[in-house]
């Protein structure tokens, strides 16, 4: 379960970054990331390193969506806490069983 684990907080990671890496040049150049990737394609913005950076890290955000969308897909078999019963989405069911570990783990 641990390479899972790792795998689902390694996704979230960069789901947040490359999101924060896009929101930071929206708001340098006023303009929805969409609208940019509309834009750049269509060769109206030009080629400078940032917008290059943000191309990429446009590019990084989607993949790492459609990555969390596969992982979220898989059903987990974790065993039941006594104060849980892990009803959602198996990326919720995971998140309340490793909060249970942390307190558990916190209580002895």
């Amino acid at each position: 379960m641990k390479n899972e684990l790792e795998i689902i907080i390694n996704a979230k990671y960069k789901i947040k970054k490359y999101s924060d890496i896009c929101g930071n040049f929206e708001d340098k150049y006023g303009m929805d990331s969409e609208i940019f990737m509309e834009r750049f394609n269509a060769g109206k913005l030009g080629d400078r390193d940032d917008l290059l950076d943000w191309y990429a890290a446009k590019g990084g955000l989607k993949i790492w969506n459609k990555k969390i969308k596969v992982i979220s897909a898989i059903e987990y078999n974790l065993p039941k806490t006594k104060n849980q019963s892990f009803a959602g989405t198996p990326l919720s069911k995971l998140a309340r069983y490793l909060t249970e570990i942390k307190k558990s783990k916190k209580k002895e």
